[in-house]
């Protein structure tokens, strides 16, 4: 069965959906249900959408080949473009593998990094043979500094916190504060980055 509200669509087997509390209902209060969810809904909705557009062939194998797709959008002055969808994550890696930024210039900014590391689960190589990824530590992810044993002090100054999980200690930089990871980042520049295995 297909559920379809005013902002939102779902899918039920048929057997949850018999099972479930909706039963059938006169049009008149079909209409007047409807009707005010509409009411309540924003009228706006928005989103970033990061779009790749041009003479985009002589690039095309640069492009991440995960999640691929092709929009046309159309600005209301006019404007037209047609071009490749990114993810925000895909762009800094983009712009490296076109010469554009260097890898440490592209993921300098600690606002833009972790959403890479903590929701795609790419792994970044840090200077000085240190790792940047995910762990999940009590049901939820957190951006662990891998190897940094010895410099436990200087993260540690920089915002950075230590935990003693399974008697060893661990470096993880708060999820909440992009300013630590931009610190960490500028101390330490990313050298290359591993994205999440399929």
């Amino acid at each position: 069965m297909r559920l379809i509200r005013p902002e939102k669509r779902s899918i039920a087997s048929l057997k949850g959906f018999e099972e479930s509390a909706w039963e059938d209902a006169g049009e008149a209060a079909w209409r007047a249900a409807w009707d005010a969810e509409i009411a309540q809904a924003d009228p706006w909705v928005s989103r970033d959408l990061v779009l790749v557009s041009g003479l985009l062939l002589p690039i095309w194998s640069s492009l991440p080949d995960k999640a691929t797709s092709v929009r046309r959008l159309k600005a209301p002055d006019g404007r037209r473009w047609l071009g490749r969808v990114l993810d925000p994550g895909q762009v800094p890696q983009l712009k490296v593998a076109l010469g554009l930024t260097d890898t440490a210039s592209a993921f300098a900014d600690g606002a833009a990094t972790a959403p890479l590391v903590l929701e795609e689960g790419a792994a970044l190589s840090l200077a000085g043979g240190l790792w940047l990824r995910r762990a999940k530590v009590m049901d939820r992810y957190r951006i662990e500094v891998v190897g940094a044993a010895t410099q436990r002090s200087a993260f540690t100054a920089l915002g950075c916190f230590v935990e003693i999980i399974a008697y060893t200690p661990r470096v993880f930089v708060p999820v909440d504060q992009p300013e630590v990871l931009t610190a960490v980042l500028a101390k330490w520049p990313v050298q290359t980055m591993l994205p999440a295995a399929a």
